[in-house]
């Protein structure tokens, strides 16, 4: 089994405020994370019939209620990309098994409504994450998701900029602007939540980047921050300062990850 090693941390990029989290004695993690299903938190979006000038098409309208259909399953895209994302940009440096999961009877309800209420969230963690039981427990959530059509913002034709690149406005492809805050816990088997934390992060859903595209673009730039405060962490022998906000895993033994095909499908 492969085998990676935790400290706690205050949290993962996060522009939020963050409850720091307990300091946890430097321990082996054996074996598996079991990955939860993500938690869709905000509202469902309603299409949004705005026009830059004059009224819509009717293949334009229907396009935008395809959008909105498109982005209630967001949630559930990310929770899947997650896991594979950040193996790929930890690399050889995360040697941890991930390995789908699924919620305890009435523990994605408790957690949700902890996570909304702002009350007692690392003791909901810590509860479903002990009930859960295997090494640790990876948690994922979704909130604050607003979606705008590019093409009410200017002409049709217009080239604009947009997270995932230049993006030409076309009715067409009908490009949505997606902001997203996403956040993360991980919590060992025993009920200790290690870290936790969320970040708001944006991308593009069209015709030509569907949502899965916009999902792994979500997971992508949590991953990276992830990744970039490994890298910063290094070792983490030393004390970490209060404001650094990375995560502070330090790499077990190089070993090629192994992703379980049921985690990613």
């Amino acid at each position: 089994m492969a085998r990676w090693w935790m400290i706690a941390a205050i949290g993962w990029g996060c522009s939020h405020p963050v409850t720091p989290v307990a300091p946890v004695e430097m321990r082996p993690i054996t074996g598996e994370v079991r990955v939860l299903p993500a938690l869709e938190l905000n509202s469902r979006i309603t299409p949004n019939y705005a026009s830059y000038v004059g009224r819509l098409s009717d293949n334009q309208a229907a396009l935008r209620q395809k959008r909105a259909r498109q982005l209630d399953g967001l949630a559930a895209e990310v929770g899947v990309a997650l896991p594979g994302e950040v193996n790929g940009e930890l690399g050889e440096s995360w040697a941890a098994q991930f390995r789908s999961w699924r919620f305890p009877v009435g523990a994605r309800r408790r957690v949700s409504a902890a996570l909304r209420k702002g009350r007692n969230l690392d003791h909901a963690l810590g509860s479903v994450g002990r009930s859960i039981g295997g090494d640790a427990v990876l948690f994922t959530w979704l909130d604050d998701l607003s979606a705008d059509p590019l093409t009410r913002r200017g002409p049709l034709g217009t080239l604009i900029d947009t997270p995932a690149g230049p993006v030409v406005l076309d009715a067409a492809d009908e490009p949505y602007w997606i902001s997203a805050r996403v956040g993360v816990a991980l919590v060992s088997g025993d009920g200790q939540v290690v870290t936790r934390s969320d970040d708001t992060f944006t991308t593009v859903l069209s015709s030509s980047r569907g949502p899965a595209s916009a999902a792994r673009d979500l997971a992508h730039a949590l991953a990276t921050e992830v990744a970039r405060s490994f890298a910063r962490g290094g070792s983490m022998t030393a004390t970490v300062p209060a404001e650094w906000t990375g995560v502070v895993f330090t790499p077990g033994p190089s070993a090629r990850i192994p992703v379980h095909a049921d985690t990613l499908r």
